[in-house]
C-alpha cells in the first residue's frame, strides 16, 4: 500500500482553487444568463441528463410531474450502488471477524 502515487499538498491544493475557479466562472455565467436583457419571445429550453451510460433528452416545456420523475430516477441511480457497495462492504468486514 505504501507503493502507491501520491498528489503532492501543492498539487492537490492548486486542484482545489481550480475546481472553484471552474465553479465560480460558472455561476457568474448562470448570473449573466439570467440578467441579460434579451427579448426573445417564446423561447424555449431543453437539457440532457447522463445517468451511467442512458442519455435523458428533454425539450421544450416539462410538467412538474415529469421534473419529479427526472430527479427521483437520479437519486435512485445513485443511491442504489452505493447502498450495495455498502451492504458489500460490511458483509465483508463481517467475513473477516
Amino acid at each position: 500500500m505504501e507503493d502507491r502515487a501520491r498528489i503532492s499538498p501543492e498539487a492537490s491544493f492548486l486542484l482545489l482553487m481550480l475546481g472553484f475557479l471552474l465553479i465560480l466562472i460558472g455561476f457568474f455565467l448562470v448570473l449573466a444568463g439570467l440578467f441579460s436583457s434579451s427579448n426573445i419571445v417564446g423561447a424555449e429550453g431543453g437539457g440532457l441528463i447522463l445517468i451511467g451510460p442512458i442519455p435523458i433528452l428533454f425539450h421544450g416545456e416539462l410538467g412538474p410531474l415529469a421534473v419529479l420523475l427526472i430527479f427521483i430516477v437520479m437519486a435512485l441511480a445513485f443511491l442504489l450502488p452505493l447502498m450495495h457497495l455498502l451492504r458489500l462492504r460490511k458483509a465483508c468486514e463481517e467475513g473477516r471477524e
